[in-house]
């Protein structure tokens, strides 16, 4: 098939239908061949709607600098020159924490979705789109599978998903890499090439050398992709059961808790109490990722075994509370104790709140955990306080100014200089069904 064939028009629609109808959507383009992709087609597919009279969303480019190669700063710039030569608002985002110097690409990826999401969150945008494709995806299924991964590790990447409240698409995900290099090479694009990406120290680099071998076994990008597809329909049904099961059996606050009863656990599969949890415990620890599944296992068989058992996982503990478990963020794990709003933007505090504020809000203002709730008996009705377990109260986002508390969110308590740095936070929830 020719490259023209590829991405014809009908092709390209059938890629960004799931945005023909939105007014804004966000591209996340690093620069190299695979997002540069992304932004060409979709460039591509938006002027020949405005030709023809269609609807068409603004685009809004972000790209990231995280501080990790000297010639980042030039890579972020050349994506800027790109966006604006044809029409559209780019932007760099710039990492001013600390670099990490372990896990480098995971918490790289950290950093990026963290920034990604509040630069979304803080223009209104709902929608982002990332430019991962088959090769990518059947990388991470081979990734998994040599960690023994279940049913949802082996799915790999959804076509939609969620991350820090922010919505993803990934609609090259099922176009093989060569078919995005020859769209590239037909329309004259260039691209910077990132060193990291033949670095052996690195798991999807050393996997990538052997793809040759594994593709003479029958082991293609589409077969595997073809294989993570169908598990995802098995992860949808399983899915839409513990979601029923939840919905009957547990309750999740608006603060950062979540209850389950204890008896309906017990009768429960073992696979749905296995998901129902995990999505508990990412709600209220603040993990983006799926708990470690023999922890899992090993948890469940322990709350099934004795029901007055408290046990700690992923970050939360699970107290037993009568006829119900309590799951709530455990303090001690909370890292940023005291983590500095940013004035005319948005952060996440914990991975659990996100906190936007106004342009004029002091940067003396600081997000950390509550902590002892006895120094807030004199700020707070009581009847507040007794509205939320006592287990709940210190892992609570409070908001302090020169060590003076200006807001509790979960407890509705606002000072007025709270109120005029027009500080916002919500609680963030996850929605596995476009996992």
């Amino acid at each position: 098939m020719s490259d023209q064939d590829t991405f014809n028009q009908d092709a390209l629609e059938k890629c960004f239908e799931n945005v023909s109808t939105q007014t804004e959507v966000a591209l996340a383009v690093s620069g190299g061949p695979d997002s540069m992709a992304l932004l060409l087609l979709v460039d591509r597919w938006r002027r020949a709607r405005l030709e023809r009279g269609q609807t068409a969303p603004d685009l809004t480019i972000f790209t990231i600098d995280h501080g990790l190669r000297p010639a980042a700063s030039a890579e972020c710039q050349f994506v800027l020159d790109k966006a604006g030569a044809l029409g559209y608002g780019a932007h760099i985002l710039q990492w001013k924490g600390e670099v990490p110097t372990t896990r480098i690409q995971e918490m790289a990826r950290e950093i990026r979705y963290q920034l990604l999401a509040g630069a979304c969150h803080l223009r209104g945008i709902k929608i982002m789109m990332t430019a991962h494709h088959l090769d990518d995806q059947a990388e991470t299924v081979l990734m998994r599978l040599a960690r023994g991964s279940g049913v949802d590790g082996l799915c790999a990447m959804a076509p939609q998903s969620r991350r820090y409240g922010l919505r993803l698409l990934r609609p090259l995900l099922g176009f093989e890499k060569t078919e995005l290099l020859s769209q590239l090479r037909l329309h004259d694009w260039e691209f910077v090439t990132d060193p990291s990406n033949k670095d052996p120290r690195f798991e999807r680099v050393r996997l990538r050398e052997h793809r040759g071998q594994l593709k003479k076994l029958g082991l293609t990008a589409k077969m595997i992709g073809l294989t993570a597809t169908r598990l995802r329909r098995a992860k949808t049904a399983l899915n839409k059961t513990s979601d029923q099961f939840l919905a009957s059996h547990a309750f999740v606050s608006d603060y950062g808790t979540a209850r389950i009863d204890q008896l309906a656990l017990f009768d429960a599969p073992d696979e749905i109490a296995i998901r129902a949890l995990s999505k508990l415990l990412r709600m209220c620890g603040g993990s983006q990722d799926v708990p470690n599944m023999a922890r899992l296992e090993t948890l469940v068989a322990r709350l099934k075994a004795d029901f007055s058992t408290n046990r700690t996982l992923a970050g939360c503990r699970l107290i037993a509370k009568g006829d119900f478990w309590l799951i709530a963020r455990e303090v001690g794990r909370i890292t940023e104790f005291e983590k500095p709003i940013v004035p005319g933007g948005c952060m996440f505090w914990d991975n659990r709140y996100i906190v936007c504020a106004g342009k004029n809000a002091s940067a003396k203002i600081i997000a950390a955990p509550l902590g002892d709730s006895r120094a807030i008996k004199d700020l707070v009705e009581e009847s507040a306080l007794k509205s939320l377990p006592k287990e709940a109260l210190p892992s609570l986002l409070a908001l302090r100014n020169k060590g003076q508390i200006i807001a509790i969110p979960a407890l509705d308590f606002w000072r007025a200089q709270a109120i005029s740095a027009g500080l916002q936070v919500k609680f963030i929830t996850f929605d596995d069904g476009l996992v």
